[in-house]
């Protein structure tokens, strides 16, 4: 039998280079690989926050969550690779965003600002939201909810809560003006209502003081109270002089207002979004 020939060393040392290069190359890869997935985090996590002068304020709102937040950033152009945030935040963050009004500085990263809203002893201000039509119900449900706020009257019932607040009114509804206001961390939810109060009757004040001189109201009060109704009877400023003028012209000749938001008014928590006949009795 005639014995197997040995490979070449020339065959052999070719081999060898082929490995060589290929071991090079999958080296050239890697460190490629690397360099790019660097600048992808650097681009994405150490980038610096935009901020417009040395400092500006970022308001986080109850609800807002990290995934709205990083996109947000993206939609602006502020950060390339919004996936790599959001996988850093899934890993090393591990709590979700606190409400209140934080201060960002200028040279500040975008890592630095993530981590920053994730603890809600970082914020500065406290941002409190009052939008048309909330009711004196959902206004202090918020209040109770809102861990920047220290809590002194809203546990009361409604009746001692309105003395405490020093307002004479039976029904707290419509006294307490819209707007967004912004409050030191940690003040007392009476200052809070306080505040929101006196604006509204400066506002109030000020309407009465220059009302037309027929209409059938006997203070301010029952005038802010048929504004409230007028709103909820419709929200198109386009019919709010026609719906006032009917309800007026009702209230001049004795009649009822015949109307859904007095009589839901009046239903309280029984309204669950339909009105009966026996409602309106």
């Amino acid at each position: 039998m005639s014995k197997p020939k040995r490979p070449s060393k020339s065959k052999k040392k070719t081999n060898t280079v082929q490995s060589m290069r290929a071991l090079k190359g999958g080296i050239i890869f890697i460190l490629g690989l690397l360099l790019v997935l660097g600048v992808i985090l650097w681009s994405s996590l150490f980038r610096d926050y935009p901020v417009e002068g040395q400092k500006q304020l970022l308001a986080i709102n109850e609800g807002d969550t990290y995934s709205r937040f990083i996109d947000r950033l993206a939609e602006d152009d502020h950060v390339n690779f919004p996936i790599v945030l959001k996988l850093y935040q899934w890993v090393m963050i591990h709590d979700s965003m606190k409400k209140g009004v934080y201060e960002v500085r200028q040279g500040m990263s975008v890592r630095q600002v993530m981590e920053m809203i994730a603890n809600a002893e970082n914020a500065q201000m406290n941002r409190i939201l009052v939008i048309e039509g909330t009711t004196f119900k959902q206004l202090i449900e918020a209040l109770k909810k809102d861990d920047l706020v220290s809590k002194e009257v809203v546990h009361l019932p409604y009746d001692q809560m309105l003395k405490a607040l020093n307002i004479p009114y039976a029904h707290p509804e419509g006294l307490f003006a819209p707007n967004t206001y912004f409050f030191a961390k940690g003040e007392t939810d009476r200052k809070i209502l306080t505040d929101l109060y006196q604006r509204q009757m400066k506002a109030l004040d000020d309407a009465w003081n220059n009302r037309a001189a027929d209409l059938p109201y006997k203070n301010k009060y029952e005038a802010l109270i048929m504004a409230s109704i007028i709103e909820k009877e419709t929200n198109v400023d386009a019919e709010l002089r026609q719906v006032s003028g009917v309800f007026v012209r009702r209230l001049k000749l004795g009649m009822r207002l015949q109307t859904d938001p007095t009589v839901i008014y009046g239903m309280g928590d029984r309204y669950q979004g339909n009105i009966t006949r026996q409602d309106l009795r």
